[in-house]
């Protein structure tokens, strides 16, 4: 989703510098734990088929509408980042993995506040 958004001409510069940072945080994040899974002998986690429509959608959005409904997906999509970090807080038996749950549970809470206050300022 980020690349869609930072694709896009007329995005406030608050929405794309907000983009830059949840790319920025999330590309490593990811490449650790398809690591991980690769390490551990688990096959690699597959795109959800809800997050495939939604970005279509953002591809076909523009200007405010697009900054609106990018806004809006990564909420939900950082709220199930919360909810199976969670999870792995709970159940899981790495402590690195776990370490990086905890962190993803409040670095996606912090992150959600501040699209909240986005959208608000919309």
């Amino acid at each position: 989703m980020t690349d869609v958004i930072l694709a896009k001409d007329g995005i406030a510069a608050e929405v794309t510098d907000f983009a830059l940072k949840v790319k920025a945080v999330h590309e490593p994040e990811a490449t650790q734990l398809t690591d991980w899974l690769i390490e551990w002998g688990a096959s690699s986690p597959e795109v959800a088929t809800q997050e495939g429509a939604a970005s279509a959608a953002l591809v076909a959005a523009d200007g405010v509408d697009a900054s609106r409904l990018f806004l809006d997906q990564m909420i939900a999509h950082h709220n199930r980042a919360i909810e199976m970090a969670k999870t792995e807080r709970t159940e899981g038996v790495d402590t690195d993995a776990v370490f990086l749950a905890r962190w993803i549970v409040e670095s996606r809470a912090s992150d959600i506040l501040t699209m909240q206050r986005l959208l608000e300022a919309m």
